[in-house]
């Protein structure tokens, strides 16, 4: 039985994170220059949002970079937006300074 180094395995796990694809909402490859990274890199299907951001629970980005506190859906690694990806709103980013539909009609209850 061979023994493998711990540091080549992080290696292989994160190049594997790293190399994760995102689409948009309309299931286009995004471009690598807009680092995307997806929220959850051990989840089959996973949200993502640009490397600066912050990854919401919901789904949503939390823009941390040159737009702050904007809400935000950038990006999902299944091209058909499975589940957990939402779609809160149908265009290629949707930006708000409250949370998009539904959940700006939740938090207002």
């Amino acid at each position: 039985m061979a023994v493998v180094p711990l540091r080549a395995v992080v290696s292989a796990l994160v190049g594997i994170a790293n190399s994760a694809n995102c689409y948009n909402v309309d299931g286009i490859l995004q471009d690598a220059d807009l680092n995307w990274r997806p929220c959850n890199p051990n989840a089959e299907i996973s949200p993502c949002c640009n490397k600066d951001d912050y990854c919401l629970d919901n789904g949503l980005c939390l823009n941390a970079g040159s737009s702050k506190n904007l809400f935000t859906v950038q990006g999902c690694t299944d091209p058909k937006w499975g589940a957990p990806c939402q779609k809160y709103c149908s265009s290629f980013i949707c930006m708000s300074s409250q949370p998009p539909s539904p959940l700006h009609s939740l938090l207002r209850s």
